[in-house]
């Protein structure tokens, strides 16, 4: 089984109560971690396809660019599939609109 956790802090001793504290619930429950997927103590880290970090979460810049290179949509499945795209991405892809401005969805 595999899982994600992520515990974001002001400081770094808050840090280490919030890992102390999810260590032990680990150890309560027999689950074990793999030492070499650790990542501790980053200023910034991408999780679930956004960037997290002190200023806050946003789509991961990688498939911000992805997006920003597609071709324009040209049939009507794909300008609604890139219309709801656009929506959850929000102003991540400033070149979106232009992608979809011919859509009419």
């Amino acid at each position: 089984m595999y899982f994600c956790t992520l515990s974001l802090s002001t400081t770094t001793e808050h840090h280490l109560a919030l890992l102390r504290e999810v260590l032990a619930k680990l150890t309560a429950s027999s689950l074990k971690l793999k030492r070499t997927r650790w990542q501790l103590f980053q200023a910034s880290v991408v999780f679930l396809g956004h960037e997290v970090s002190a200023s806050g979460a946003r789509p991961d810049p990688a498939n911000t660019e992805k997006v920003a290179m597609w071709k324009t949509p040209k049939t009507r499945v794909n300008c609604a599939a890139s219309f709801v795209l656009g929506r959850i991405m929000g102003n991540s892809v400033p070149t979106l609109p232009q992608l979809l401005s011919h859509c009419n969805v």
